[in-house]
């Protein structure tokens, strides 16, 4: 894979796309105009490399370039846009420009085929992907962006929620979405219900089966096992779990009742397509829901890896 061109700091908004094309201000038209907006809802920005290697369409220079760009309407001159034109550029061949080298790399794309075929959504963790051109455009990717953009914030907050109640003492038992309530507005999680904790002192230990049976982790569902804190790390995995799964709300359940698992699954929007998350995430999925509780992270641990990105996005 090739090195990463951009430095440390370029990823500082929630993600950025890159796109090429000839003319790539005749299709920033179509789009240019609502950066603006892309980049308040979402802390987008659209990146767009002119590139003369389909078709030879773009023959013009950078000056030539940016006021045909000027003449679609694409807001170029506006720093607080959300939309940048870029330097024209190789994509392709031996001269191709050390930013698609990243990308393409980074996916696994051999060359780009055409004009406007590929877009790359960089996420704020520097995390490329990879998205078909065609019917793709940037205004349509707002569900992937907002997918991530939504769950790692939404974990991290949770997790500080919970690392509170842990320092002082207390293990939840009963962490589900029904006791995730999201303020109005701005939809900051708020960890409600906490009828079934239980506040433990130094090295003690809970013992009793307490929760609801699909968000419990193993050693609350045995009552021969203590369970602490660590078990407030599970549950919370479980509802990463459910945010996470294409197909099922409590996919581990339902994959093994067969009978019932037609009423947890998820419905899908006509022409929508499922979410697809970060490696980094996924990781931080399993880190969760480890078996035995030595294994998993605890809720100090979440935070402190995920409050740079959080903060970000």
């Amino acid at each position: 894979m090739s090195a990463n061109p951009f430095g440390s700091t370029f990823f500082t908004r929630a993600a950025r796309i890159f796109y090429p094309g000839p003319r790539a201000g005749k299709g920033a038209g179509a789009f240019g105009c609502r950066a603006k907006e892309l980049n308040k809802d979402l802390k987008l920005t659209i990146l767009a490399f002119p590139c003369n290697q389909f078709g030879a369409q773009e023959p013009g220079s950078a000056s030539e370039i940016k006021s045909f760009v000027l003449e679609q309407g694409a807001p170029v001159e506006d720093s607080r846009s959300g939309f940048i034109l870029m330097e024209k550029v190789d994509v392709n061949g031996p001269g191709t420009h050390p930013v698609y080298q990243f990308l393409k790399s980074s996916t696994g794309v051999p060359d780009i085929k055409w004009n406007f075929s590929a877009y790359f959504l960089v996420n704020s963790a520097g995390t490329v992907q990879h998205l078909p051109g065609g019917r793709n455009s940037p205004l349509s990717m707002k569900e992937a962006i907002e997918a991530e953009g939504l769950v790692r914030p939404m974990v991290f907050h949770i997790s500080c929620a919970l690392a509170h109640a842990h320092e002082m003492g207390v293990v939840h038992r009963d962490l589900k979405p029904e006791n995730i309530l999201l303020r109005q507005g701005d939809r900051f999680p708020k960890v409600a219900d906490f009828g079934l904790s239980r506040s433990l002192r130094a090295s003690e230990v809970a013992m009793t089966v307490a929760g609801t049976p699909t968000y419990m982790a193993p050693e609350i569902q045995d009552p021969r096992l203590p369970y602490d804190f660590p078990a407030d790390v599970y549950s919370l995995g479980c509802i990463l779990t459910d945010m996470m799964d294409k197909e099922f709300c409590c996919s581990w359940y339902a994959k093994a009742m067969p009978g019932n698992h037609e009423k947890m699954r998820k419905r899908w929007p006509d022409g929508s397509t499922p979410h697809r998350f970060s490696r980094e995430l996924k990781e931080l999925q399993g880190r969760m829901l480890g078996q035995a509780p030595g294994l998993r992270a605890s809720c100090f641990q979440i935070c402190w890896g995920h409050s740079d990105v959080s903060d970000r996005l």
